[in-house]
């Protein structure tokens, strides 16, 4: 498995299990969020170190590759805490002790960052992530 590949495994999971409960923004795509208010996440894939995990001759080794996703939820200053804890407690539930084609999930917790000065409340689902790549 690659970067790309991951990345398309935790993109499609998320976008079928979070379906229409607020829009999603991904990273590196323009998105404008809603004008009304509306809730909304935005999914961030973000690869961070590669280690050999076993010893052999090419095509035959083993690397592990780790990463974390962050899912940032956004919801409308003032609008209850309450509501934004409803988003980030799905948005826990589609990785913490999900293994999805491949990618183990493990560590997933929310981070809660508050407003963010642009009248939106904001907390952080963050799960680290694992996966093999033989080369």
């Amino acid at each position: 498995m690659n970067e790309s590949q991951a990345r398309d495994v935790i993109y499609k999971q998320f976008a079928t299990d979070w379906g229409s409960t607020t829009a999603i923004a991904y990273q590196n795509v323009n998105y404008t969020p809603p004008s009304d208010g509306s809730a909304w996440v935005r999914l961030n894939v973000i690869h961070i170190i590669s280690s050999q995990a076993s010893l052999g001759g090419v095509g035959d080794r083993r690397f592990r590759r780790r990463g974390v996703v962050v899912v940032q939820v956004f919801t409308k200053d003032g609008d209850a805490t309450y509501n934004n804890d409803t988003y980030a407690d799905k948005a826990r539930g589609i990785f913490e002790g999900k293994k999805l084609s491949g990618v183990t999930f493990q560590n997933v917790g929310v981070e809660t960052i508050g407003s963010d000065g642009f009248g939106w409340y904001q907390q952080n689902v963050r799960a680290e992530f694992w996966y093999d790549a033989i080369l």
